[in-house]
């Protein structure tokens, strides 16, 4: 079951991170928010404070299962609940 969730966890995110150029910025609610609810205790999330919007940002590094292998992104967020941790309840901003 664990390696189904690290699966699609990785091809929902793949899908449109992949491409040209070194890194695209995916607008908010590309499933990264429902990965976020569904991963609990899976996710390396480190909190990097405020963007110059006041908006969150944090670093969060996703394991691709048995591989060893992980990808890191930067995601920009609205702290809805004002915990100052990117959680499930907070609105995504962007994702590189």
């Amino acid at each position: 079951m664990k390696r189904l969730f690290i699966l699609f966890a990785f091809a929902l995110l793949a899908s449109p991170l992949v491409g040209p150029g070194s890194a695209q910025q995916v607008p908010g609610n590309s499933g990264f928010d429902r990965l976020l609810c569904m991963a609990d205790g899976v996710l390396d999330i480190t909190e990097l404070g405020e963007d110059a919007d006041g908006n969150r940002v944090a670093e969060v590094t996703i394991p691709h299962g048995k591989s060893g292998t992980s990808s890191t992104h930067t995601i920009v967020y609205e702290d809805t609940n004002g915990n100052e941790v990117l959680d499930c309840d907070d609105k995504i901003i962007s994702v590189t």
